[in-house]
């Protein structure tokens, strides 16, 4: 069941490269059961290993864009990078749900089973597209978490002045009885 993992996840295009990457059991679940964060990994994997330079270690596409980045020769080129690991996560699922559309197509009746929304898949309209991710939304979502994030120092920051205005003051109490035992037992 490798081929037709191999064949989603490269969009047809699946050439030496992309055979001669193919792990051996790695992909074997893809498309037969149910989506995991394992078979995503593994399948970002074996996309990482097509294109990666033959020496590289790098696993993730966030890997890969990285290490492009920094080993960029002339003038980067952004549409030279390689997308980021969000991106091609999406790419999976995708790809995942057409492996499945294929494997079990003889054996279930795929349109009650898996809904294409469930699988990065977007309806506008009558037509059937691609989830993509919104950079906007994406950078509301990063906003909103420091402001959280911040909102949590400030709480937390409060509960330590609170903790520590109750120490300075059982301490100021703590040196008064002191003080005050002391000038008892002078007298």
């Amino acid at each position: 069941m490798q081929l037709p993992a191999a064949h989603s996840l490269t969009g047809c295009e699946t050439k030496h490269a992309a055979l001669k990457s193919l792990p051996s059991d790695s992909l074997i679940d893809f498309g037969v059961i149910d989506l995991t964060d394992r078979l995503i990994d593994q399948a970002e994997r074996f996309l990482v290993d097509i294109i990666k330079p033959a020496q590289s270690e790098v696993k993730t596409f966030n890997e890969l864009r990285e290490l492009k980045y920094y080993n960029y020769k002339s003038e980067l080129e952004l549409t030279k990078l390689p997308c980021a690991s969000t991106t091609i996560r999406l790419h999976v699922i995708r790809a995942f749900y057409q492996c499945y559309r294929w494997v079990m197509a003889p054996n279930r009746d795929i349109a009650t089973t898996h809904s294409p929304e469930d699988y990065a898949y977007q309806v506008t309209g009558e037509y059937l597209e691609p989830l993509l991710i919104n950079l906007m939304a994406y950078r509301n979502l990063v906003h909103a978490v420091n402001v959280l994030v911040k909102m949590y120092v400030l709480v937390e920051l409060q509960k330590f002045r609170v903790a520590f205005t109750v120490s300075v003051k059982v301490v100021k109490m703590y040196v008064k009885t002191q003080i005050i035992q002391i000038k008892l037992t002078k007298t």
